[in-house]
């Protein structure tokens, strides 16, 4: 059928060659658990980007490219390649995508490099690939020092999984999860946003430096903390920083679910 859209238990939505946008709206919208009145209050049959309606209707699953971004419910999002299973022998072709934040376009977001990076994180197969890509976190924000930590459930401690800049910049040894202040806030935190004296133990800063860490949710629930370190004579993390390192959290956090539920070869 034309423009039919299939989706699979992990998550991934199949779109036909010849996709409608109508199809493409309302397995976005059931992705979302959302009724298709909340699409912008139009119905599904209408092309309802954040972008031009032109530029959605001229982008074709056959591509293989992130689409425009699709505003849904005051949030964007748009569909990434992923990878997927066959179609049977008398069905047209599926493409693979899956449904993840936008990250605005003051970011860059549609550059060659956050296009590739986003590509090959949506088609890894396993945590470490997971973490072998977050390593590549200097060449997305450079100037900066990183990491990703893990939260052990049982011991509530945060562990670094991967990280890039200078080797200090991770500690030696697990810390305590409320050691960071953006997992006891559930949101972003600026180091200078915090009163003096204050510090985020699960990254390591000198006094001159100052640090921003995104909590990063899988499967609803908060998962680890994206961390960045920078020199604090730049003040405040720029907006639209922020935004790239917020949008790579979020996309980290997708990706991390789906690879823990694969079972292990």
């Amino acid at each position: 059928m034309a423009g039919l859209v299939l989706e699979t238990q992990d998550a991934r939505i199949g779109l036909r060659a010849n996709k409608t946008v109508a199809a493409v709206n309302a397995r976005a919208s059931e992705r979302l658990g959302l009724p298709v009145d909340h699409l912008l209050g139009a119905p599904v049959e209408r092309v309802l980007p954040a972008s031009s309606p032109s530029e959605f209707v001229e982008w074709q699953p056959q591509s293989h490219t992130p689409s425009p971004a699709i505003r849904l419910n005051e949030s964007t999002f748009q569909l990434v390649p992923a990878t997927g299973m066959a179609s049977e022998a008398d069905q047209e072709p599926l493409f693979w995508f899956t449904l993840v934040p936008f990250v605005a376009e003051t970011v860059s977001s549609t550059s060659p490099l956050m296009d590739l990076w986003t590509q090959a994180l949506m088609a890894i197969e396993t945590p470490a690939e997971l973490f072998a890509m977050v390593k590549a976190g200097h060449r997305l924000m450079p100037g900066t020092a990183g990491l990703l930590a893990a939260l052990d459930p049982s011991s509530q401690t945060l562990q670094t999984v991967a990280k890039w800049g200078t080797p200090e910049v991770a500690p030696a040894q697990p810390v305590p999860a409320r050691g960071s202040w953006a997992m006891r806030l559930g949101r972003p935190v600026d180091s200078l946003e915090l009163a003096e004296g204050f510090t985020q133990d699960h990254i390591v800063a000198a006094f001159d430096e100052a640090t921003f860490c995104v909590p990063v949710v899988a499967g609803g629930r908060v998962w680890g903390v994206l961390s960045t370190r920078r020199n604090a004579s730049m003040g405040l993390l720029p907006e639209d920083q922020r935004q790239l390192q917020v949008g790579l959290a979020r996309r980290i956090g997708i990706v991390w679910d789906r690879v823990s539920r694969c079972p292990s070869e």
